[in-house]
Parts: structure tokens; C-alpha cells; sequence
């Protein structure tokens, strides 16, 4: 998901198949869940962290943890 441009929408797939549980469980709870459609807002300077809208709410995500989540373009 880090390697989305800025405005596009995914739809969210699953999670890495080697990340670690309790980061997915994380991420999870942030409504980063399958299925939901989510949209890069825009980027930091220097492109960490990134700006998504999810639902209704605009979550920061650290480049290592949106890296974690698998998606489908939109």
C-alpha cells in the first residue's frame, strides 16, 4: 500500500504473509481491515509518513506499515 500515488484508490487484500501478528491486529483496529476501500492523501516531505482516508477518517501510517498491507487497485 506505501507505493500508491497520491489520490489513488485500493481496495485492501490481506496483510504480508510474514508480518507479525500484533502489527496486522494493529492495523486492524485502525480499520485498515480486508475489503475496505482506502486512498492515498498525500505524503511527508520526505514520503514518510503517509496520509490515507479510511472510512470516514484520515490515518497516518508509518512507509513500514503500509508496506505490510496488500491491496488491489481500484
Amino acid at each position: 500500500m506505501g507505493r500508491l500515488e497520491c489520490g489513488q484508490r485500493a481496495f485492501i487484500a490481506g496483510y504480508g504473509e510474514q508480518d507479525d501478528m500484533a502489527v496486522c491486529r494493529r492495523l486492524f483496529d485502525l480499520g485498515f481491515a480486508q475489503g475496505v476501500e482506502v486512498q492515498l492523501i498525500r505524503r511527508a516531505p520526505l514520503r514518510d509518513p503517509l496520509v490515507f482516508q479510511v472510512g470516514g477518517s484520515e490515518m497516518l501510517l508509518r512507509r513500514r506499515d503500509a508496506d505490510r498491507i496488500v491491496v488491489r487497485v481500484a
